[in-house]
């Protein structure tokens, strides 16, 4: 395969754990394989924005291949990153029943205490079967960011990415004209629904999983997914050896 002229090419792997490096002498990759909301994810995502603007590079990878989801919270900082402009995005709506508010006042309150009191305020002030929390069903995201660091960014996607990551997604396509989001296949898609609480079957102990949010959006993504906006091409190695070796451009 040949390579574009004046682009550089990096190779990327199965993106199984968090890590992050710089890869070559103008590129930074850092590989987030989950949003989980724990401290743990929180320090990481902060380490490798903090290793990321010391490095000074031109460009940024974030692959989000494998990424199930867990809580927005996790991947904020890297809008700091990447915005460079004010979009748009549909926000989410509760279903207002007297589990999911026990719920909230219990597994969502150790996690933000401040959201949590907010939501069971509003969820305590109606009978509406669903509520919205934010103020409008369209949330702003992004500010015009004036950072000169990365001049490109590449998000790469799978069709395991989901949830949270897949708002990821949405939200960076919104708010950064300088990114671009690279794969082979479009994302999972669960994503109008989201939010997810296990219940376990008293006599079959199955267990499932109900969603406590819906996406207030006219269109739905499960169906098919979010799209790639480039396909990443096999690498010479790839197509050698069919192992899950590939590369991207920036």
């Amino acid at each position: 395969m040949k390579r574009n002229q004046g682009k550089t090419a990096v190779s990327l792997h199965n993106n199984t754990k968090f890590s992050y490096s710089q890869v070559t002498e103008k590129t930074f990759l850092i590989n987030f394989p989950s949003c989980e909301y724990s401290q743990e994810t929180f320090d990481f995502v902060k380490q490798s924005v903090e290793a990321y603007k010391n490095s000074i590079c031109e460009n940024l990878i974030i692959d989000i291949r494998g990424n199930i989801g867990g809580g927005d919270k996790a991947w904020l900082p890297y809008i700091d990153l990447l915005a460079d402009k004010v979009g748009q995005v549909w926000a989410l709506e509760w279903k207002n029943s007297k589990e999911n508010r026990l719920y909230i006042d219990t597994a969502y309150r150790k996690y933000d205490s401040l959201w949590a009191d907010e939501t069971l305020r509003k969820m305590n002030a109606t009978k509406d079967e669903y509520v919205l929390i934010t103020k409008d069903s369209i949330e702003k995201v992004g500010f015009e960011n004036h950072q000169t660091l990365p001049l490109r960014a590449a998000l790469v996607i799978d069709n395991e990415t989901a949830s949270s990551a897949e708002q990821f997604i949405l939200t960076v396509k919104a708010c950064s004209d300088k990114t671009v989001v690279y794969g082979r296949q479009g994302s999972k898609g669960c994503i109008d629904y989201s939010n997810l609480k296990i219940v376990y079957l008293p006599f079959s102990n199955y267990c499932l999983s109900v969603p406590m949010s819906r996406k207030v959006a006219p269109i739905q993504y499960d169906e098919k997914g979010l799209p790639y906006d480039k396909y990443i091409p096999p690498s010479d190695k790839e197509i050698k050896e069919r192992d899950m070796d590939s590369e991207i451009y920036l």
